[in-house]
């Protein structure tokens, strides 16, 4: 595949150094398709986001603050581990609970909340505590966690109100550790960066990603999440404020040509007789197929050098051009090399996907010929020719 030459500039006939030539590309054929993604019904806003892929992100619905309802601990999970680290598989700390942990069971259930039955006494560990709110979402266990972390409810709101900032997350407001509140809001754009976050910390990604489990009085325990497995969603929380719609906030794995990526959604007010967890996994799905891996030049592609007294030396990419790529999203070549020949000077394509580019180095195939007597005598011929 050839890339083209603009531009030839004067020669001088008593030199063998080769002319001035500017290199330009011609046009690069490079078909980029068009993106279609497949919205849920019945869902108030809606997000995705693929990690690392210029262009693959979207957004459908209300843009604006929803609120989140138990999503507020998954929230909750990343500024306690923060605070409190564990590793993967690490069961932390025990916690042995008082009557103030009995008191918060006590205003779960008075909020019709799902709950962790507990007793005074009862010792659980802090990674059983963040199963249970994880899992099977129980108010009761993200307040002990509060509790014991930072001393009181009030103190988690501080912190959180802190990670929030440092992270560098906007669009999310907190209003309590449980998400039983209304005022616990969030946009799509702002759960997706918490989502981002929540991959980013392995212990909660495993947790949050946890089937099942087996805890003190209640016994084996099941994730709620009901997407959980299907379309390769590995971590995430559900929620359900019934006045406001359910809500869903996932990550999964998808390979593409060998290549693992992560795909994030977010739902917030799904509706009642929507399946949640089909329709979240329909629109992972949806999503990964606009990935592709995309050739955008082989390994044989040449930038010549225009001699107009011989074969032009050729400037070659020394590998095939491939990017995992979103459909639709703009791809631009541009060629950097010396406007003369030079044979030590540095050349090279520079790609542009979106609003990232990279530089991929140009390698010459040779350097170009001696201009042969008769050319010059030519030359000279028509130099003089036009001073007559």
């Amino acid at each position: 595949m050839a890339l083209g030459v603009a531009g030839v500039g004067a020669v001088t006939v008593a030199s063998a150094a080769p002319p001035s030539a500017t290199l330009s590309v011609e046009q690069i054929e490079t078909e980029i398709g068009q993106a279609t993604v497949d919205w849920p019904a019945g869902v108030a806003a809606a997000a995705f986001e693929v990690e690392g892929i210029e262009g693959a992100t979207g957004f459908a619905g209300d843009t604006g603050s929803r609120p989140m309802a138990s999503v507020a601990k998954l929230l909750f999970a990343a500024v306690l581990l923060d605070a409190r680290p564990l590793a993967p598989g690490e069961a932390g700390p025990s916690i042995t609970l008082s009557e103030r942990d009995v008191a918060h069971l006590a205003a779960g259930v008075r909020q019709g909340a799902s709950v962790l039955p507990v007793a005074v006494g009862d010792v659980l560990t802090q990674r059983q505590l963040l199963e249970a709110a994880m899992l099977i979402s129980a108010s009761n266990a993200t307040m002990t966690l509060a509790d014991w972390a930072w001393g009181s409810h009030d103190g988690y709101l501080a912190a959180a109100g802190a990670w929030l900032d440092e992270q560098g997350i906007v669009g999310l407001e907190v209003a309590d550790a449980t998400g039983l509140s209304a005022r616990g809001v969030a946009t799509t754009a702002g759960l997706l960066d918490l989502m981002d976050a929540v991959d980013a910390r392995p212990a909660l990604r495993e947790i949050s990603g946890t089937a099942t489990a087996t805890l003190p009085r209640i016994g084996l325990i099941e994730n709620t999440n009901e997407a959980l497995g299907s379309a390769g969603i590995d971590s995430g929380k559900t929620g359900n404020l019934y006045a406001h719609g359910r809500t869903v906030l996932v990550s999964a794995t998808r390979v593409v040509g060998g290549t693992p990526v992560r795909v994030r959604v977010a739902l917030l007010g799904i509706q009642p007789g929507v399946d949640r967890g089909a329709v979240t996994a329909a629109l992972v799905d949806s999503v990964a197929t606009n990935l592709q891996w995309l050739t955008v030049l082989p390994a044989d592609a040449e930038v010549a050098h225009d001699v107009p007294w011989g074969a032009p030396v050729e400037l070659e990419t020394t590998s095939a051009i491939h990017i995992l790529h979103w459909r639709g999203t703009p791809v631009r070549v541009a060629v950097h090399a010396p406007a003369a020949w030079d044979p030590d000077a540095a050349a090279s394509l520079d790609l542009q996907v979106g609003d990232t580019s990279r530089s991929v180095a140009l390698a010459p195939s040779g350097a170009p010929t001696e201009p042969s007597l008769d050319w010059r005598l030519q030359r000279a011929a028509e130099a003089l020719a036009k001073r007559l």
